[in-house]
């Protein structure tokens, strides 16, 4: 079982659960339904009836069910935890009360279909049959997500430590742009144009977003319409009554005057490289 998720920096990663995680699911499902059933037969949730062991033998189809919905239910809750947690828990109650209601069916279905033995089907009945094990869907919904959100964090530890990527289409094909191959990033209108050493991309989006994604310790906004990489800077030259940027790759791009100040002071603080001269200002 499996749900993608939009990680930082455009990447994507799936939530995906592991063979301890799955087993933990089913012992967990197996677990509650287990108590509902020892309760059930004690009484406590439905009146006392005749035929105990009918009844009991029914009530092992009825509790199969319900460990079968709640496992149906793990796909649902794992798409919602794309969601913020407030619309999470909107959800996992939705799923939970849609979860009860069909098990209802299945109960009503069970002890009527063939030998009722609850009486003749009436709002009297269905009335008795809400205080059944219903409660146990929205108690699991819960531990449910509990066990989602620990794999998520781990996922997402994971997925933390892989190189962080762009995705862009070249011609009739997808490609992985490397956030550490980027030397720029330039607005286009309602795009931006990727530049590397040897290849540019276009890209649907805005500077804003990657002003937002990209690492601020490694890049930074020069100009209303370009980002560059600190460590990609060659030179930085006058060019009238502005400063102009040159990167490797024969790329180069102005300094707006508002941002001038702040580049000088982060190129200062960057560590010497080995054939680059120190930039003087």
């Amino acid at each position: 079982m499996a749900a993608t998720f939009s990680g930082l920096r455009g990447r994507t990663f799936r939530l995906d659960l592991d063979r301890r995680d799955r087993e933990l699911l089913l012992l967990v499902a197996l677990g509650l339904w287990g108590v509902t059933f020892a309760l059930l037969n004690l009484g406590l949730f439905s009146p006392a009836m005749e035929f105990p062991v009918e009844r009991a033998l029914r009530r092992v189809v009825t509790c199969g069910a319900g460990v079968a919905i709640c496992l149906a239910m793990v796909p649902l809750l794992q798409h919602a935890m794309q969601r913020p947690l407030a619309q999470r828990l909107l959800i996992a109650l939705a799923i939970s009360a849609a979860a009860w209601a069909l098990h209802l069916g299945v109960r009503l279905a069970v002890f009527h279909l063939y030998d009722p033995l609850w009486g003749p089907l009436s709002l009297d009945v269905v009335g008795e049959a809400l205080k059944g094990g219903g409660w146990m869907f929205p108690v699991w919904a819960s531990l449910c997500l509990l066990i989602l959100t620990e794999a998520r964090t781990r996922v997402a530890v994971a997925t933390s430590a892989e190189p962080p990527a762009i995705w862009a289409q070249q011609g009739s094909r997808r490609v992985r742009v490397a956030v550490d191959d980027l030397l720029m990033v330039a607005a286009e209108r309602d795009y931006v144009r990727l530049h590397t050493r040897r290849h540019h991309y276009l890209v649907r989006g805005t500077l804003k977003e990657f002003a937002a994604t990209l690492p601020a310790g490694s890049f930074m906004q020069v100009h209303r319409s370009a980002i560059v990489r600190l460590d990609a800077i060659e030179a930085m030259e006058r060019a009238g009554s502005v400063w102009r940027l040159r990167l490797g790759g024969d790329l180069d791009t102005l300094i707006s005057r508002t941002k001038s100040r702040d580049v000088r002071a982060a190129l200062a603080a960057q560590p010497a490289r080995q054939g680059v001269s120190g930039l003087s200002f």
